[in-house]
């Protein structure tokens, strides 16, 4: 998918999450009300799209249900990025 779509640069990218417990995602400015989120490498946006649009009209089965995994990205996994 990156060579239709491109890659997004890890670098830039504060912690790595499951969106819903199933699209991996990157997300930043975790700490303020309304967090940047991006699909991961290789997760076409358009899955990403769907999934969200579900979450969004179904009732979610437990508080917390749509970011899980929330992990920072390690100095050195940005660093080879780079």
């Amino acid at each position: 998918m990156a060579v239709f779509f491109g890659r997004v640069n890890k670098s830039e990218w504060e912690h790595t999450g499951l969106f819903a417990n199933i699209v991996p995602v990157y997300l930043r400015n975790m700490e303020s009300g309304e967090p940047d989120v991006c699909a991961a490498n290789g997760v076409p946006e358009w899955f990403f799209d769907l999934i969200t649009l579900l979450a969004c009209y179904m009732p979610l089965p437990y508080e917390g249900f749509m970011f899980t995994h929330v992990k920072p990205i390690q100095q050195t996994e940005k660093a080879k990025t780079l």
